[in-house]
């Protein structure tokens, strides 16, 4: 899945928030995501990217993320 112009910093901003709001650790998010506690954490520290997919997966578990440009 592509990754291009997909707001990496503003995600990352975006699932913090969320796990702020809800009380959640990186593990919790995680899980929610499907994700490995060690990918999400990549993620968080911009040693991989976020994918349209985990930015879907965000906005349904509430996240404000900003649109993704095509």
């Amino acid at each position: 899945m592509s990754t291009n112009n997909v707001p990496q910093a503003a995600t990352t901003r975006a699932a913090r928030h969320l796990m702020i709001d809800r009380g959640w650790k990186q593990a919790d998010l995680a899980e929610a995501l499907c994700l490995s506690t060690s990918t999400l954490r990549a993620k968080i520290y911009g040693r991989r990217k976020w994918t349209r997919r985990d930015i879907e997966d965000l906005r349904n578990l509430g996240a404000r993320v900003p649109e993704v440009m095509a």
